[in-house]
């Protein structure tokens, strides 16, 4: 096998959680909805406290979070033809 290059396919896992709530207009005082997606997965307590500190918002109430995870698998053969050297 001489010259013959074998590639393996390319799997990669992606958590991501979805995530809504409200904070405080901080002129007006009227609730504003919150709807943000995070890269991994998240508890309820966990995305307030991130989005809290990411948005430097301590009014921030996450009421649900949705984690869903996908599973992507590429061929060797089409990750070398999409992929980008850097």
């Amino acid at each position: 096998m001489k010259g013959v290059i074998v590639m393996r396919s390319i799997k990669r896992t992606i958590s991501l959680t979805a995530c809504v709530g409200q904070r405080l207009n901080p002129v007006t005082g009227q609730f504003i909805e919150v709807c943000e997606v995070l890269e991994g997965i998240y508890t309820r307590e966990q995305a307030q406290a991130h989005l809290r500190r990411t948005m430097h918002d301590d009014t921030v109430v996450v009421s649900a979070v949705e984690p869903d995870t996908h599973v992507y698998v590429l061929s060797g053969s089409d990750f070398m033809k999409y992929a980008v050297e850097q």
